[in-house]
């Protein structure tokens, strides 16, 4: 029973947890503080280890959304998304932004503060747009978010980066950090 045991303990035991390892980190690439999303072939770094790495991946209907937090003692803020939708036709990029951001013109006090491209060294992706926002909740917190679409390949990529203002001159050069590192391999 004991060899059994040890047996399992020495073969069994690595060879299950070296599966579950690959299968969950099956996009995340060498670097631990990067992050490899294979359907796009986007690569996203983040600054320090305070991110988690290892996103929260949900599919809903023709996209697949990446949840990456940012953990701290007391919040988890800023949230970062990164969603991956197929395009069911093809679409140009401004039409495509357009409508994503139908969403975000309800929202309380929404304000565009800033519009950036690649053109201005702000994105290092092709075929690209961001906008810097600001908007309040409902419960009356003001907060920062970024929101970035581009379109490559049939595919359409939307980043989303939302925080409470009043952290966001703190954390802002690790977000710019986070944007300018989003790049297609």
């Amino acid at each position: 029973m004991l060899k059994f045991f040890l047996f399992s303990l020495v073969f069994v035991l690595p060879l299950f947890l070296s599966a579950q390892d690959t299968t969950a980190n099956e996009e995340k690439s060498g670097d631990e503080s990067s992050y490899f999303i294979e359907k796009i072939n986007l690569s996203v770094s983040f600054p320090n280890k305070s991110w988690v790495v290892k996103p929260k991946i949900t599919n809903v209907g023709h996209s697949t959304v990446y949840e990456f937090i940012k953990q701290n003692k007391t919040d988890s803020f800023p949230t970062l998304q990164i969603i991956v939708e197929e395009l069911r036709t093809p679409t140009d990029l401004t039409p495509y932004s357009l409508s994503k951001q139908k969403a975000y013109k309800g929202l309380k006090d929404y304000k565009v503060q800033k519009v950036f491209t690649e053109s201005d060294g702000m994105l290092r992706l092709n075929y690209a747009v961001g906008n810097k926002a600001t908007y309040t909740e409902a419960s009356g917190r003001k907060k920062v978010f970024y929101f970035i679409h581009a379109i490559r390949d049939k595919r359409a990529l939307q980043v989303i980066i939302d925080l409470p203002a009043d952290k966001f001159a703190k954390l802002e050069w690790e977000i710019v950090e986070i944007i300018q590192s989003l790049e297609y391999q």
